[in-house]
């Protein structure tokens, strides 16, 4: 199994810096950022559109913890929306997501 998690970030600069941190620390295997999408939500009583860009990364799931502080620890949201979960993939991918990631602490 491997660990999918998701999640939007406010700038392309902040999904590659969030994304490079990981990729170093060697807590993700791989970070997919896709384009633009506009958002819609509540904030403060009021109706707020922005543009937010989608960020996924693959990991183990042991390292799901870790993950989630790195990107809280450089989000600018207050409450980042991580959403996760595993995933069943072939045996050679599931191999080499283990291989470019490090143990859990």
């Amino acid at each position: 199994m491997i660990l999918e998690i998701t999640l939007f970030c406010a700038s392309l600069e902040e999904a590659d810096r969030i994304s490079s941190t990981l990729l170093e620390a060697r807590l993700i295997a791989q970070a997919s950022r896709g384009m633009a999408q506009a958002a819609l939500f509540r904030r403060d009583g009021r109706i707020v559109q922005e543009e937010e860009f989608p960020l996924t990364l693959l990991t183990r799931p042991a390292l799901a913890r870790e993950v989630e502080a790195v990107v809280r620890s450089l989000h600018s949201y207050a409450i980042p929306a991580l959403q996760h979960w595993q995933v069943e993939a072939n045996p050679d991918h599931e191999a080499w997501v283990r291989s470019e990631t490090r143990d859990p602490a």
